[in-house]
């Protein structure tokens, strides 16, 4: 797979923008080609071009004269790519790491990259790449190259902490009051007034029976002398009747208004910010 040129390019400013003191030093411990269609100037044009790349990455490469001086001390290491000679090369050079790469031709224009930074403390790898390039010519190669050796860069960086998402916005919305239900009361009112009524009447009409046929007076007709009576009782039993009937009624709206009013619990908010009230609706 083709890293994008774009990797380069970023890589390249971070580096001139950091100050000399931060760029890493590391060294091209080992680079092996495989294949025998590359020409020696190829072959110093690749090495240049990841030598480039990681250089715009941000790496201070170790010159080939202090690689060739240390050589000459420990001839033992040229060449070698063990974990042993590899911790020993950049002990020796003062590095913190190394990098391995492999290049390999396959037939005349696909080239394979494999990229591996080892870390002197442990022997162990901290990054690792594998890339290349399909159906190339030789200059889309060394592009390639120099793009991968960029990318090292990103894999030896830890990921940067993303920050939690932000949280919406919390809308407080004022309480709103719901209308009050008002259960009006027909039956029952109308049931106080009957038996009012029938009370009235009832009572009326048993003092009109009470009093009928009772003497009043008396007067002299044609010199006969005749009493004066109370003559009530069509009235006592017609008011009777109807304070009965009355009263019958009153009972009646009264069970009606019992079944129709079933008591009810209404939430309202109350002046106080975050309380409310129970209101109850009673009978009345």
């Amino acid at each position: 797979m083709r890293l994008f040129a774009a990797v380069c390019l970023t890589s390249s400013l971070f580096a001139f923008a950091a100050p000399a003191s931060a760029r890493e030093r590391i060294a091209v411990a080992t680079f092996k080609l495989l294949g025998d269609n590359l020409s020696a100037p190829a072959r110093n044009t690749l090495r240049s071009s990841l030598v480039g790349g990681l250089a715009a990455a941000g790496f201070d490469v170790v010159p080939d004269e202090d690689m060739a001086r240390v050589l000459k001390q420990a001839p033992g290491l040229s060449g070698c790519d063990t974990t042993t000679c590899l911790k020993r090369l950049g002990e020796l050079l003062g590095l913190k790491r190394v990098l391995k790469a492999q290049l390999e031709l396959l037939g005349t224009s696909n080239y394979v990259f494999n990229l591996e930074v080892i870390d002197i403390a442990d022997g162990t790898p901290a990054a690792h790449l594998d890339d290349g390039c399909q159906v190339c010519t030789l200059q889309e190669a060394n592009d390639a190259l120099s793009n991968a050796a960029a990318a090292l860069r990103t894999k030896l960086e830890p990921a940067t902490p993303q920050p939690p998402p932000a949280l919406p916005p919390v809308v407080v919305t004022p309480p709103v009051t719901p209308p009050v239900e008002h259960h009006g009361r027909p039956y029952r009112w109308g049931a106080v007034a009957a038996l009012a009524a029938g009370a009235a009447g009832l009572a009326t009409g048993i003092a009109l029976l009470a009093i009928d046929g009772r003497e009043v007076g008396s007067h002299f007709d044609s010199g006969v002398l005749k009493i004066d009576r109370y003559d009530t009782f069509g009235g006592g039993v017609a008011l009777t009747v109807i304070g009965i009937g009355l009263a019958a009624t009153s009972g009646a709206l009264f069970w009606m208004d019992t079944r129709r009013g079933e008591k009810k619990v209404t939430l309202i908010p109350s002046v106080a910010p975050g309380a409310a009230a129970l209101f109850l609706n009673g009978r009345f």
